[in-house]
């Protein structure tokens, strides 16, 4: 009777086993179909996560710039913002265009923005930007900020090599600036971790007054996007995963 009694117990236990993770898979499955948690984007595709914020802007040789928050559609309206399930996965897009530095609404570039939920923590990350021709002297480049509140004192990983984040205001804003592949951030409850190749600079913005630091991401001084279709447009693009890793 003993004997009988375990063997029933044993099944029952795989069956409960079984059946949790379905439901788990199920959860998680169900998960990736909504944004990540602490997540929330503006119509013009500029977004926070984790108490990041993140968003393009194009800058001219004095350091002018037009904000993504500038982005219309084509059209003159608001730009064309979407979120979606895409293979069973939350995907946001926006695309529009703005005027460059220094111009009045004659000269624009465009803005086509992907990004999409890849895991728990996981953000696939996809800009492409084309400019009407080239200018010199201008720069886009996509800015990631975090607060010197909750973040002074760490530090920034950069290919294994460590930056720290003064906890005070110095004169020197630029903390680095060069070539990079891997890049880890710090925020408020982890880090967020990009593999990029490209060209970055992190500096501290309280130089100039702000609150915050920042990691400049630079579209056109890495290679132009050979995807894109020939025409007479400079075409450059951004396609990075970015991992939470929580503490």
């Amino acid at each position: 009777m003993k004997l009988s009694y375990k063997r029933k117990n044993a099944g029952l236990c795989r069956v409960l086993s079984v059946a949790t993770f379905l439901a788990g898979s199920i959860a998680f499955a169900a998960s990736l179909s909504e944004p990540p948690a602490n997540f929330e984007s503006s119509p013009a595709g500029s977004f926070q996560w984790e108490g990041s914020k993140w968003s393009l802007a194009s800058y001219d040789s004095n350091w002018h710039s037009v904000k993504q928050s500038a982005l219309k559609s084509l059209s003159g309206e608001s730009p064309a913002e979407s979120s979606s399930i895409e293979d069973g996965k939350w995907s946001f897009r926006v695309s529009g265009s703005a005027p460059t530095v220094g111009s009045r609404g004659d000269r624009l570039w465009t803005i086509d923005e992907h990004l999409q939920r890849l895991g728990e923590n996981t953000i696939g990350v996809h800009y492409h930007v084309s400019f009407p021709d080239e200018v010199e002297g201008e720069s886009v480049a996509l800015e990631v900020t975090i607060p010197v509140s909750s973040c002074a004192g760490k530090a920034v990983e950069i290919d294994g090599n460590l930056v720290t984040l003064p906890e005070v205001n110095t004169e020197s804003a630029i903390l680095f600036r060069g070539s990079v592949r891997t890049v880890v951030l710090p925020v408020s409850e982890g880090t967020l971790t990009f593999m990029f190749t490209g060209y970055v600079q992190l500096q501290d913005n309280r130089r100039w007054g702000g609150d915050t630091f920042s990691l400049r991401l630079h579209l056109n001084k890495a290679k132009p996007d050979e995807s894109a279709p020939t025409s007479s447009a400079v075409n450059y693009a951004l396609k990075m995963n970015t991992k939470f890793t929580p503490q």
